[in-house]
């Protein structure tokens, strides 16, 4: 117990793996400890078969009672890293975010009051790092590794250990940075696959990339990546939500001159977890809406790319699809628009 307490910070995932395996038979034996973090009470440990939680109870971590939770990396369907900020806020820190529903909805004080926000539980970890003792774009790159779905649907084997070099120090951060805190960049996918290589992984590409402001939204062949610069700029979030986790999408086009911005909001199957400082009990994270502004972009080519995501590839072709449809009579609607905007009825599916 003593060995565990102290502040956030990379350890030897040797000495760990020897120590759960011997000391404290936690592990199975085919099993190995690829990163160990210590805390000031408790230690997180991320092997090749699961995440793991040693929370010491008690006054001050003082206790004898350790609680060791075991969390499967399948069921983590999204994670992120915040680098560290300003001179108030010094940690940088790592959030996971569980598939499993563990969340607890407190009761209102009074039926006038809105609702409190939710308290997620195990379903949603969050560590905070020393910044000049984790390196976090390390750690984004061992949880791309480790969660990104190989094949389509597949983990990385847990008798196929991460590579040496994805644990290695990232030192393209800065370049990263540049490119997300310049309001005039490029939002060209072939420029932001350039700039995000580093982060991304070797048989991963973005297709289409979005910037507002200071933030980016990202879509890859593997994940939705938003990234957040926030306060001052010191603080940047990198968001990484894997596609198994979208359960909905929904598109909206450009209205007249005063509503020119098309839409497109995401639902994912995450946890909620506390947003009392939004204002909000829900967590932005579940559903995420981003409004495409001052840009051309085909609102329509998103949606095959996230329906493809969703419910799989296409297996017809537009130009085939097409061909199937010459000859069919117009209705006389005119235009989408027209043929939609009239009283609910039964018309040809046709």
């Amino acid at each position: 117990l003593a060995w565990l307490g102290d502040d956030n910070r990379l350890v030897d995932a040797n000495e760990a793996n020897q120590k759960f395996h011997y000391e404290i038979p936690l592990l199975q034996g085919c099993e190995t400890v690829e990163l160990a973090f210590k805390g000031r009470r408790d230690m997180l440990l991320f092997t090749s078969k699961r995440i793991v939680v040693v929370d010491i109870q008690g006054f001050l971590g003082m206790g004898k009672k350790v609680e060791y939770l075991s969390v499967p990396w399948r069921t983590c369907t999204a994670f992120a890293v915040r680098s560290a900020g300003s001179w108030i806020d010094k940690d940088s820190e790592m959030c996971l975010w569980m598939d499993y529903d563990d969340v607890f909805n407190p009761r209102r004080s009074s039926e006038d009051d809105p609702p409190p926000p939710p308290i997620p539980r195990k379903s949603y970890i969050e560590i905070d790092f020393q910044k000049d003792k984790v390196d976090i774009f390390m750690v984004h790159n061992y949880l791309s590794e480790r969660l990104m779905r190989a094949d389509g649907h597949n983990l990385r084997p847990f008798s196929s250990p991460v590579p040496s070099s994805v644990i290695a120090p990232v030192h393209e951060g800065t370049n990263i940075l540049d490119w997300v805190g310049d309001n005039n960049a490029a939002t060209d996918p072939h420029e932001a696959d350039a700039r995000m290589r580093p982060l991304l992984q070797d048989d991963e590409h973005v297709a289409f990339a979005f910037k507002c402001g200071r933030d980016s939204f990202i879509m890859t062949s593997h994940r939705v990546l938003k990234i957040d610069v926030q306060g001052l700029g010191r603080k940047v979030e990198y968001l990484s939500i894997l596609w198994a986790a979208l359960r909905g999408f929904g598109i909206e086009t450009a209205g007249n001159i005063i509503d020119r911005d098309s839409e497109l909001t995401l639902f994912f199957n995450l946890p909620d977890s506390e947003s009392a400082a939004e204002g909000s009990p829900r967590n932005s994270k579940t559903r995420m809406g981003i409004d495409f502004r001052s840009t051309n972009v085909d609102i329509f080519a998103v949606n095959r790319f996230i329906s493809d995501k969703l419910l799989g590839p296409d297996t017809v072709a537009a130009s085939q699809y097409g061909g199937a449809m010459a000859g069919q009579q117009d209705t006389g609607s005119g235009s989408l628009l027209a043929w939609l905007g009239d009283d609910n009825r039964l018309v040809d599916a046709n």
